[in-house]
């Protein structure tokens, strides 16, 4: 048996290399994730510290003005929760609309926005920013979130000469504008007729291409 196993093998080898890489692959992860069963246990003392760096294939600048951001923020960012959509709208089977109603949402669900209002006229949407919202410090001290913010994210990736994923899956009425009303409100412009019931998922969390919003300040001093 051993003599008639060792040409079969080579042959496997000769024929597809990479048989051996998923193989030690395989070899591999299975003392890995015995570490990792065992470093779950009570008994196993502190959590070790440091750094985990996650390797990818391209990171492409993390703060872009959004009108450019093909998928840098809404990618990557999103991806590895750098950035932030202003809403998270659950599943529901379609062709069922998300709720429109912020109180049908879950707190996991609720973003950047911590609760939202639609016009009865249906003309523009009203969202309530959380508080302390804080950005990364990565480059400088960027404070928490603002509704200077969230308007300039979303205008920029409005705009007419925007190539934003995430935009250019929302029709033309909904894009109308975002304006400030204070420091906590920002009001989303919509022209007459032109509302979408689906806009919790387009513009919250339409896979990858969610508009995320970024830091205005930050973008101001490192942005390209």
């Amino acid at each position: 048996m051993r003599n008639e196993r060792r040409p079969a093998m080579r042959t496997l080898f000769r024929q597809d290399p990479r048989t051996i890489l998923l193989i030690l692959g395989s070899t591999l992860l299975i003392p890995i994730a015995v570490l990792a069963a065992v470093a779950c246990t009570e008994e196993s003392g502190p959590a070790a510290e440091g750094t985990v760096t996650i390797a990818v294939g391209e990171v492409p600048p993390l703060i872009q003005e959004p009108r450019r951001d093909i998928r840098a923020t809404g990618g990557i960012g999103k991806d590895l929760s750098i950035y932030e959509t202003i809403v998270r709208a659950p599943h529901v089977a379609p062709p069922t609309p998300p709720p429109q109603d912020h109180t049908a949402y879950s707190p996991d669900d609720l973003g950047l926005a911590e609760s939202w209002e639609v016009a009865s006229d249906f003309n523009s949407i009203t969202f309530t920013i959380r508080e302390d919202v804080a950005w990364h410090n990565n480059g400088g001290d960027w404070g928490d979130l603002t509704t200077e913010d969230v308007a300039f994210s979303f205008n920029s990736a409005f705009a007419a000469d925007s190539v934003n994923n995430g935009a250019e899956e929302i029709g033309p009425e909904m894009k109308v504008g975002f304006d400030v009303i204070d420091d906590r409100t920002v009001r989303q412009n919509i022209e007459p007729g032109g509302f979408d019931p689906t806009w919790a998922g387009l513009q919250g969390n339409a896979g990858i291409n969610g508009i995320d919003c970024v830091s205005k300040k930050a973008f101001d001093e490192l942005g390209v």
